[in-house]
């Protein structure tokens, strides 16, 4: 019994320097390397770090982007047809003078045109060392800084949407919106990101 586990063991060790596999498990930015020891085991473990995605985009896209558009839309909406209705049913005489509705109505055509501009096309924008990593939360596309043509920013909407021209067309077009973190500057100055999204741009057309 004994030799038996000592041959097992030999026919182990054999394998594991033939072989020197390393095991890897990836966890989120870095990747775990597992050595296996001379006994065909896993040895020390040690981190390798892999290339970080720095988020340029604010945590709160996803919100603006597919939560606030459906409550405005659908509150705004309820209260338009409330105002039209009472109009119909009740004794005009009780009512706000009849240019109200039409009031209502163009308000809620214009500020739901404007919201479905603005924020439904805003993509989750991540950065490695030379690649835009851009999100619809369904899929994710990689475009690289020597694709982007230029880097512009909308500053009178408080969101500060910063469109990306692409060189050529992608998944989500050629166009690209994101809204930057929330950063302390006036209406008009440019937002940080801009300045220095060009700047790599032009470092990786060098």
């Amino acid at each position: 019994m004994q030799g038996f586990y000592q041959v097992g063991k030999d026919v182990g060790l054999s394998h594991a320097h033939k072989s020197r596999a390393i095991l890897q498990t990836t966890l989120g930015p870095y990747t775990l390397v597992h050595p296996v020891s001379s006994h065909g085991n896993r040895g020390g473990e040690a981190f390798e770090k892999a290339p970080m995605a720095r988020t340029l985009s604010s945590a709160q896209t996803f919100v603006m982007k597919a939560i606030f558009p459906v409550v405005w839309i659908v509150g705004f909406g309820a209260g338009t047809l409330m105002v039209w209705r009472a109009r119909l049913q009740t004794a005009a005489q009780s009512l706000p003078p009849p240019e109200g509705k039409w009031l209502f109505l163009g308000g809620f055509v214009c500020g739901g045109a404007f919201i479905v501009r603005t924020c439904v096309p805003l993509k989750r924008v991540r950065l490695t060392q030379d690649t835009l990593l851009i999100s619809n939360y369904w899929r994710e596309i990689r475009v690289p800084l020597r694709d982007v043509h230029d880097v512009t920013e909308s500053r009178w909407i408080n969101i500060r949407p910063v469109p990306l021209h692409l060189r050529h067309p992608t998944a989500f077009g050629s166009r690209v919106v994101f809204m930057p973190q929330t950063r302390w500057c006036g209406s008009g100055w440019p937002h940080p990101i801009v300045e220095e999204l060009r700047r790599l741009v032009q470092q990786a057309r060098l």
